[in-house]
């Protein structure tokens, strides 16, 4: 089993090799490994907001992500009745009623 724990780095690709002999022969294998990154995060809304009956309100989340190909889908979960979420953006908007 080979384990790979690489926490601090920001590297996408790394190239491992690993070397295994028994006495008689031996051999170097060559790995490339993806090292998958989590989005960051960079916004929130404010804590305490006010929105009346007809008003709309609107958050767009700031958001990066080290892995500049990966393609992100957000989901929200027990969102207050009439705030939808548009799941490739973030997006947020709260019509309340």
């Amino acid at each position: 089993m080979v384990q790979f724990l690489d926490a601090q780095s920001s590297q996408v690709d790394r190239s491992i090799s690993y070397h295994c002999e028994h006495g008689v022969a031996s051999d170097t294998q060559f790995v490339n490994l993806f090292v998958n990154h989590p989005p960051i995060i960079r916004s929130a809304p404010m804590v305490m907001n006010t929105v009346n009956v007809g008003g709309i309100w609107d958050f767009e989340l700031k958001k990066e992500d080290p892995n500049k190909n990966d393609r992100l889908i957000f989901t929200a979960h027990k969102l207050p009745k009439g705030m939808r979420m548009d799941p490739p953006t973030g997006f947020l908007r709260w019509e309340p009623t």
